[in-house]
């Protein structure tokens, strides 16, 4: 961890990841209320407006989160990632100057890459395989609690029966 005095060589990149992702989560829930589309339920006697109000609420910002955010976090990570100190070794090795765009502060550099320069040296098959891990991440997540909801669902089919039978007694 790097002290507070490099916070403000960090701020921009951390500002701009938290914006993108509370926006991902944020803008479709306003589209919705700015619709007059009411989420509370979505049965067979609902309207299109309630479906699609839904879908707009439950879908939307996941897709706008890999589409947006997952970028972000990748600049952002860059970023933190040049600021790493020269005595610290990294568990993944990496160029420390980036194609020559970070110039270590020793020399008169700010010694640490910037957001414009953070996107564009990263580069389209690293870039590839960085979605791929967050989707491969992401895909153990849902499998974990698809298991998780069916585990429940099948401890309450259980106790359901023997509940009811009791009850009737």
């Amino acid at each position: 961890m790097l002290g507070f005095g490099n916070w403000p060589k960090i701020a921009p990149a951390a500002a701009v990841y938290n914006i993108l992702t509370l926006a991902t989560f944020s803008l479709p829930t306003a589209a919705v209320n700015l619709a007059n589309w009411t989420v509370t339920s979505v049965s067979a006697d609902s309207g299109y407006k309630q479906a699609l109000g839904s879908l707009v609420v439950n879908i939307l910002p996941a897709i706008c989160s890999l589409l947006i955010s997952v970028p972000a976090r990748g600049i952002f990570t860059r970023v933190a990632a040049s600021m790493l100190p020269e005595e610290d070794g990294p568990i993944v090795p990496f160029d420390r100057f980036f194609g020559g765009k970070v110039k270590p502060e020793t020399t008169g550099g700010s010694g640490r890459l910037g957001l414009m320069d953070a996107w564009t040296t990263f580069k389209w098959a690293a870039r590839f395989r960085y979605v791929k891990t967050i989707l491969k991440s992401l895909a153990i997540e849902v499998a974990l609690g698809v298991v998780g909801i069916l585990l429940v669902m099948g401890e309450l089919a259980l106790i359901a029966p023997r509940s009811q039978g009791s009850s009737s007694s």
